[in-house]
Protein backbone atom coordinates (compact mmCIF):
# COMPACT_ATOMS: atom_id res chain seq x y z
CA UNK A 1 0.00 0.00 0.00
CA UNK A 2 1.43 3.46 -1.08
CA UNK A 3 2.16 6.09 1.96
CA UNK A 4 0.56 8.82 2.61
CA UNK A 5 2.30 12.01 3.09
CA UNK A 6 0.43 13.98 5.62
CA UNK A 7 0.30 17.53 6.56
CA UNK A 8 -0.09 18.27 10.37
CA UNK A 9 -0.11 20.91 12.62
CA UNK A 10 -2.03 22.82 15.53
CA UNK A 11 -3.89 25.85 15.49
CA UNK A 12 -5.01 27.97 18.52
CA UNK A 13 -7.27 30.22 16.62
CA UNK A 14 -9.31 32.74 18.70
CA UNK A 15 -10.91 33.88 16.33
CA UNK A 16 -10.01 31.26 13.48
CA UNK A 17 -9.54 34.25 10.43
CA UNK A 18 -8.54 35.03 7.34
CA UNK A 19 -5.14 34.13 8.28
CA UNK A 20 -5.72 30.92 8.89
CA UNK A 21 -7.98 29.82 5.92
CA UNK A 22 -5.07 30.91 3.72
CA UNK A 23 -2.71 28.41 5.54
CA UNK A 24 -5.05 25.57 4.51
CA UNK A 25 -5.35 26.88 0.79
CA UNK A 26 -1.37 27.07 0.66
CA UNK A 27 -1.17 23.64 1.94
CA UNK A 28 -4.30 22.53 -0.33
CA UNK A 29 -3.29 24.04 -3.42
CA UNK A 30 0.83 23.18 -3.06
CA UNK A 31 0.00 19.58 -4.19
CA UNK A 32 2.43 18.05 -2.30
CA UNK A 33 -0.07 16.40 0.77
CA UNK A 34 -2.51 13.53 0.07
CA UNK A 35 -4.02 14.79 3.51
CA UNK A 36 -3.67 17.57 5.43
CA UNK A 37 -4.70 17.52 9.67
CA UNK A 38 -5.56 20.79 11.60
CA UNK A 39 -5.12 20.43 15.08
CA UNK A 40 -7.49 22.41 17.59
CA UNK A 41 -5.10 23.13 20.45
CA UNK A 42 -6.08 22.37 23.60
CA UNK A 43 -5.40 24.67 26.99
CA UNK A 44 -1.67 25.64 26.64
CA UNK A 45 0.36 27.77 29.84
CA UNK A 46 1.23 31.12 26.97
CA UNK A 47 -2.37 31.07 25.86
CA UNK A 48 -5.85 32.14 27.56
CA UNK A 49 -9.04 31.35 25.51
CA UNK A 50 -11.48 34.02 25.33
CA UNK A 51 -14.23 31.82 24.35
CA UNK A 52 -16.32 28.34 25.44
CA UNK A 53 -15.05 25.32 23.76
CA UNK A 54 -18.05 24.98 21.83
CA UNK A 55 -17.35 28.27 20.44
CA UNK A 56 -13.90 27.45 19.20
CA UNK A 57 -15.23 24.32 17.64
CA UNK A 58 -18.46 26.10 15.52
CA UNK A 59 -16.13 28.68 14.37
CA UNK A 60 -13.35 26.19 13.29
CA UNK A 61 -16.25 24.32 11.32
CA UNK A 62 -17.35 27.59 10.18
CA UNK A 63 -13.82 28.86 8.72
CA UNK A 64 -13.69 25.56 6.41
CA UNK A 65 -15.37 26.27 3.22
CA UNK A 66 -17.41 23.11 1.87
CA UNK A 67 -15.11 22.47 -0.81
CA UNK A 68 -12.32 21.67 1.17
CA UNK A 69 -14.30 19.78 3.42
CA UNK A 70 -15.72 17.19 0.80
CA UNK A 71 -12.45 17.58 -1.38
CA UNK A 72 -11.51 13.69 -2.38
CA UNK A 73 -7.65 14.89 -2.54
CA UNK A 74 -5.98 15.97 -0.45
CA UNK A 75 -8.17 14.42 2.73
CA UNK A 76 -9.20 17.39 5.35
CA UNK A 77 -9.04 16.05 8.60
CA UNK A 78 -10.14 18.13 11.88
CA UNK A 79 -8.89 16.99 15.65
CA UNK A 80 -10.77 17.99 18.54
CA UNK A 81 -9.17 16.09 20.73
CA UNK A 82 -6.87 18.35 22.58
CA UNK A 83 -9.74 20.79 22.89
CA UNK A 84 -10.89 19.48 25.75
CA UNK A 85 -7.71 18.96 27.82
CA UNK A 86 -3.81 19.95 28.30
CA UNK A 87 -2.07 21.11 24.64
CA UNK A 88 -0.12 17.91 23.44
CA UNK A 89 3.77 18.83 22.37
CA UNK A 90 4.50 18.39 19.02
CA UNK A 91 6.87 16.04 19.44
CA UNK A 92 4.55 13.66 21.06
CA UNK A 93 1.82 13.97 18.38
CA UNK A 94 4.58 13.19 15.87
CA UNK A 95 5.80 10.12 17.94
CA UNK A 96 3.23 8.78 19.32
CA UNK A 97 -0.31 9.63 18.94
CA UNK A 98 -0.40 9.96 14.87
CA UNK A 99 1.42 7.37 13.74
CA UNK A 100 -0.96 5.21 15.83
CA UNK A 101 -3.87 6.93 14.32
CA UNK A 102 -3.19 7.20 11.09
CA UNK A 103 -0.28 4.09 10.61
CA UNK A 104 0.11 4.78 6.83
CA UNK A 105 1.26 7.92 6.67
CA UNK A 106 4.39 10.15 6.66
CA UNK A 107 4.06 13.25 7.77
CA UNK A 108 5.26 16.63 8.07
CA UNK A 109 4.29 19.18 10.65
CA UNK A 110 2.96 22.65 9.21
CA UNK A 111 3.92 26.03 10.73
CA UNK A 112 4.89 29.79 9.74
CA UNK A 113 8.34 31.10 9.01
CA UNK A 114 8.02 33.18 11.93
CA UNK A 115 8.96 29.72 14.02
CA UNK A 116 12.14 29.12 11.85
CA UNK A 117 13.37 32.47 12.11
CA UNK A 118 16.28 32.71 14.37
CA UNK A 119 16.11 35.38 16.89
CA UNK A 120 18.25 37.99 19.45
CA UNK A 121 15.85 37.24 22.23
CA UNK A 122 16.54 33.30 21.42
CA UNK A 123 20.39 33.84 21.12
CA UNK A 124 20.26 33.18 17.11
CA UNK A 125 18.07 30.13 17.67
CA UNK A 126 14.57 30.21 16.16
CA UNK A 127 11.45 29.26 18.51
CA UNK A 128 10.95 25.68 17.57
CA UNK A 129 14.80 24.83 18.76
CA UNK A 130 14.23 27.47 21.85
CA UNK A 131 11.05 27.07 23.32
CA UNK A 132 9.44 23.67 21.86
CA UNK A 133 9.58 20.82 24.07
CA UNK A 134 12.48 18.17 22.20
CA UNK A 135 13.12 21.63 19.76
CA UNK A 136 16.34 21.21 18.95
CA UNK A 137 15.60 17.08 17.93
CA UNK A 138 12.47 18.72 16.12
CA UNK A 139 13.66 21.49 14.15
CA UNK A 140 17.03 18.83 12.83
CA UNK A 141 15.50 15.69 12.15
CA UNK A 142 11.19 15.94 11.83
CA UNK A 143 9.56 17.07 8.22
CA UNK A 144 8.66 20.57 8.38
CA UNK A 145 6.81 22.28 5.70
CA UNK A 146 6.93 25.95 6.86
CA UNK A 147 4.86 28.69 5.43
CA UNK A 148 6.32 31.78 4.57
CA UNK A 149 4.60 35.07 6.34
CA UNK A 150 5.18 38.61 4.81
CA UNK A 151 7.13 39.53 8.15
CA UNK A 152 9.26 36.93 8.17
CA UNK A 153 11.07 36.08 4.63
CA UNK A 154 13.00 33.47 4.71
CA UNK A 155 15.51 34.76 1.66
CA UNK A 156 19.03 34.17 3.49
CA UNK A 157 17.92 32.04 5.80
CA UNK A 158 19.94 28.74 6.35
CA UNK A 159 17.32 25.87 6.85
CA UNK A 160 18.08 21.97 7.59
CA UNK A 161 17.40 20.41 4.91
CA UNK A 162 14.18 18.61 6.53
CA UNK A 163 12.40 21.40 6.36
CA UNK A 164 10.56 22.51 2.80
CA UNK A 165 9.42 26.02 2.91
CA UNK A 166 5.81 27.05 0.59
CA UNK A 167 6.73 30.76 -0.09
CA UNK A 168 4.19 33.49 -0.72
CA UNK A 169 3.45 35.78 1.60
CA UNK A 170 0.60 34.86 3.91
CA UNK A 171 -1.82 38.21 5.35
CA UNK A 172 -0.82 39.45 8.34
CA UNK A 173 -3.57 38.83 10.63
CA UNK A 174 -3.92 38.26 14.42
CA UNK A 175 -6.29 36.57 16.42
CA UNK A 176 -6.01 39.31 19.26
CA UNK A 177 -5.78 42.33 17.00
CA UNK A 178 -9.46 41.12 16.11
CA UNK A 179 -10.47 40.38 19.76
CA UNK A 180 -8.97 44.48 20.21
CA UNK A 181 -11.01 45.40 17.48
CA UNK A 182 -13.94 43.80 18.13
CA UNK A 183 -14.03 45.43 22.12
CA UNK A 184 -13.36 49.11 20.82
CA UNK A 185 -16.30 48.28 18.54
CA UNK A 186 -14.30 49.14 14.97
CA UNK A 187 -14.71 47.36 11.91
CA UNK A 188 -13.06 43.83 12.26
CA UNK A 189 -15.34 41.96 9.62
CA UNK A 190 -13.21 41.98 6.53
CA UNK A 191 -11.00 39.98 8.61
CA UNK A 192 -12.69 36.91 9.02
CA UNK A 193 -14.63 34.71 6.78
CA UNK A 194 -18.12 35.72 6.84
CA UNK A 195 -19.83 32.85 8.31
CA UNK A 196 -17.06 33.36 11.29
CA UNK A 197 -17.83 37.12 11.64
CA UNK A 198 -21.85 35.98 11.74
CA UNK A 199 -21.27 34.14 14.08
CA UNK A 200 -19.47 36.36 16.53
CA UNK A 201 -21.98 38.95 16.18
CA UNK A 202 -25.22 36.19 16.85
CA UNK A 203 -22.90 35.37 20.06
CA UNK A 204 -21.88 38.32 21.44
CA UNK A 205 -18.48 37.22 21.36
CA UNK A 206 -15.43 39.35 22.26
CA UNK A 207 -17.28 41.88 23.63
CA UNK A 208 -19.53 42.80 20.65
CA UNK A 209 -22.31 44.92 21.16
CA UNK A 210 -24.74 45.56 18.30
CA UNK A 211 -24.58 49.25 17.09
CA UNK A 212 -27.97 51.44 17.59
CA UNK A 213 -28.70 53.40 14.99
Amino acid sequence: MARVITAAGGSAADPPHKGHLAVLRKLFTSGLFDRIIWIISGDRQDKHFNVCTNDRIAMTELMIPRAMRTASSPDLVVLYDDIYQINTPTITLLEDILPKRFPNDDFFWYTGSDSVMPKEEFKGKCEIEAKWIAGRRLYRHFPFVVIERGRYPLAGVKLPSNITVLSGALPEIASSQIRKLIAESKKFEHLLPKAVADYIKRHGLYGYKEKTP
